[in-house]
Parts: C-alpha cells; sequence; structure tokens
C-alpha cells in the first residue's frame, strides 16, 4: 500500500521486487542469455525479477534500452505494474 500512497522511497528495481513478492510472484523464469536491458545485468540482485517480469510484460524499458532500476518509480508506474501483475497472474 505504500507504494500506491506515495509514501515509498525506493527506486525501480526495489518497487518491482516488492511487487513479485506480494504477488507470490517468488520462482522467477531465468535464462543466462537474456540482455533484454542493457543496464540489468545477470548478477544484479534484482535481475531474475526484471528478467521475468519483462518476459510477462509487467515491466517495459525505456526507449534507449534501460530499465534504470535505480530512478525513482512513480505512482503510475507503480499502478501500471501492479494492473499488469494482477492480469497475468490473477485475472480470469
Amino acid at each position: 500500500f505504500l507504494l500506491l500512497l506515495g509514501t515509498f522511497t525506493g527506486d525501480r528495481a526495489e518497487a518491482l521486487v516488492i511487487t513479485m513478492r506480494i504477488a507470490g510472484i517468488d520462482e522467477y523464469d531465468v535464462d543466462s542469455d537474456w540482455d533484454e536491458f542493457d543496464d540489468v545485468d545477470d548478477d544484479d540482485w534484482y535481475a531474475y525479477a526484471v528478467e521475468t517480469a519483462a518476459d510477462e510484460g509487467i515491466v517495459e524499458g525505456y526507449s534507449d534500452g534501460d530499465f534504470k532500476p535505480g530512478n525513482p518509480i512513480t505512482r503510475a508506474e507503480v499502478a501500471a505494474i501492479s494492473v499488469r501483475t494482477y492480469d497475468e497472474y490473477y485475472a480470469d
């Protein structure tokens, strides 16, 4: 709820991992050759969550090919991630 109320002060990577965990998604599809975002490396602590979310259409990067994991997350991004997560995993 803190994410939607605007009191969350984390970044895009933290918000995505939190959202995935709240949704019960803790097993990630991993492909060692995955390289969708130029600024997400396989050894980053959030890489598997970003990879899974991108593959499922939950997150999108920027036009320059980056995910920008360290950027502050906006309410609009939180809303989009939340709705896409629900649609992908829970909507019938």
